[in-house]
């Protein structure tokens, strides 16, 4: 080799020498804003923990003298609800009552029908209604998802964040819990069908069906206590039917569908372990 080629030879190795990162880099963005997308995502789920319970608890609550329940159905969608009323009177006091809700929202009477058992007329109504979720996650504050946060406070706050949530799948802790919050709220559970962990995109995602009988009372109070676990367990849907329409005070059966998220099973890149 002469002395001008390698004279270049040593210029071009000497140029990627420089261009390349002497050391390991410091944190960059992209891990920013996966840790703020893993706190937005808990903060939501935390948000809407509640709704199932608080949406049958007021639909209960606003229910006048002389109506009940027939059925009822909670879902991603809303909740559908059917019933009997001796009054169309009464049947509008209750939609109107409903309308005032604080977490319902959309209140449309779908139908009012006019029955007749045991020598007593009545009205037989559907209604539907969207359920407000009281709080968004704070995608809108300055910096979110744009990676520009400090990632060691993020990190910490992430940490504490996923206290609620369990590591890993225990069954049979999980089957005992159930139990004892059925058995507080006099209610019997008739079905425990833990499902099959699938890959979400902050979290893996570990389904639970469950039904239960017993009082509507007790239903409302199961669906609470579940609320108030200390670890996140989100109700996704449930519904119920009455075992006799004709009973107000009917004892009711209801298939639940509950939800958590793992932790430990992705990182905070979002890639597999």
């Amino acid at each position: 080799m002469n002395r001008r080629l390698f004279s270049l030879f040593c210029l071009g190795v000497c140029l990627v020498s420089a261009a390349c990162p002497s050391g390991p880099s410091a944190p960059g963005p992209d891990k920013a804003r996966a840790l703020e997308r893993r706190i937005d995502f808990i903060n939501d789920v935390t948000s809407r923990r509640g709704l199932a319970a608080r949406a049958l608890d007021e639909l209960s609550a606003a229910l006048p003298n002389g109506i009940w329940l027939t059925e009822v159905v909670y879902d991603s969608e809303g909740i559908r609800l059917k019933g009997r009323a001796p009054s169309n009177t009464l049947l509008a006091d209750y939609v109107s009552s409903l309308g005032a809700s604080p977490s319902l929202a959309g209140v449309a009477l779908q139908s009012s029908v006019q029955k007749q058992a045991r020598n007593r007329e009545f009205q037989e109504f559907a209604l539907q209604a969207l359920v407000k979720n009281a709080r968004a996650v704070e995608s809108s504050r300055p910096g979110a998802g744009s990676g520009s946060g400090d990632v060691a406070a993020l990190a910490g706050r992430l940490e504490e964040l996923e206290k609620i949530l369990p590591p890993r799948k225990e069954t049979a802790d999980l089957l005992r819990q159930f139990q004892r919050t059925a058995g507080d709220s006099g209610l019997k559970i008739t079905k425990f069908a833990p499902g099959t962990e699938t890959p979400g995109e902050s979290y893996d995602e570990w389904p639970v069906a469950i039904e239960v009988a017993g009082s509507r009372q007790g239903l409302l109070q199961f669906l609470k206590g579940l609320t108030d676990w200390p670890q996140l367990w989100l109700i996704k849907k449930y519904s119920f039917k009455a075992v006799s329409n004709d009973d107000a005070d009917s004892p009711v059966r209801a298939s639940i569908t509950t939800q958590t998220f793992l932790v430990g099973q992705t990182t905070v890149a979002g890639t597999r372990r």
